[in-house]
């Protein structure tokens, strides 16, 4: 097995707490994918493609005042960044998701959105340094 590129962080602030966490878990992806790299690394490519276009479609739910459509599209982001075991962006994706279920989008216009498309910038960045994924842009 390869061994994996050494972890960037990401630091996010949370109730005034100041945090650091890496992007990804290589160690726990590869293992819930029985070691298997080349799956990783697709999985990566398929992320870079989807991400875009959920976060797109989320902003749209937001401008429509949907809290329906913006609760089942970051679920959706929820799930891809959950593949790569990414903890800071798991947890911002929960708690918007946990907002949009009652009916409340206001920590989408204060913050949380934009540390949302910040944590899969990073992780997009993170996968193109390790080689996953081609230059973007």
């Amino acid at each position: 097995m390869i061994a994996p590129a050494p972890c960037r962080f990401i630091s996010l602030t949370h109730a005034g707490l100041a945090r650091t966490m890496p992007h990804i878990d290589v160690e726990r992806a590869l293992k819930a994918l029985d070691g298997n790299l080349e799956l990783l690394k697709d999985l990566a490519r398929m992320f870079v493609e989807d991400a875009p276009v959920l976060m797109e479609n989320l902003k749209t739910a937001l401008l429509d005042n949907d809290p329906l459509n913006a609760r089942s599209v970051v679920h959706n982001l929820k799930g891809l960044v959950s593949t790569f075991f990414a903890k800071a962006s798991v947890e911002i994706a929960q708690r918007l998701e946990d907002s949009a279920a009652i009916g409340d989008l206001t920590p989408f216009f204060t913050g949380e959105l934009d540390r949302l498309e910040d944590s899969i910038s990073l992780l997009t960045s993170d996968f193109t340094e390790r080689g996953w994924v081609d230059q973007i842009g």
